[in-house]
């Protein structure tokens, strides 16, 4: 028997000598998502601003910075990305100093 299946067998034995092999049961309370409720996809902005602020929180500010800069000027989000861009500036140039 090769080592795969002597493990599997082990396995096995071990539940069945523990009185645990049965089938899990699907308990009366869990939430089940309908098909037509979709799940929410964010957007490239979103995802950019995401990753810049990660980033920036890591210490790594210049990775921040193209991330923010790939966030178009009429996004919806521009104006938050246009702050995020602000602090990252503010702490490059500190750190020039």
């Amino acid at each position: 028997m090769d080592r795969g299946r002597r493990g599997v067998a082990v396995a096995a034995a071990a539940f069945w000598v523990r009185d645990e092999w049965r089938p899990v049961a699907a308990s009366g309370t869990a939430a089940v998502r309908s098909v037509d409720e979709s799940l929410p996809v964010p957007s490239a902005s979103d995802v950019r601003i995401a990753r810049a602020r990660a980033q920036y929180e890591r210490g790594h500010l210049r990775e921040a910075l193209a991330e923010i800069d790939a966030v178009p000027p009429g996004d919806p989000r521009s104006a938050e990305a246009d702050a995020l861009k602000a602090d990252i500036q503010q702490k490059l140039l500190q750190a020039a100093q």
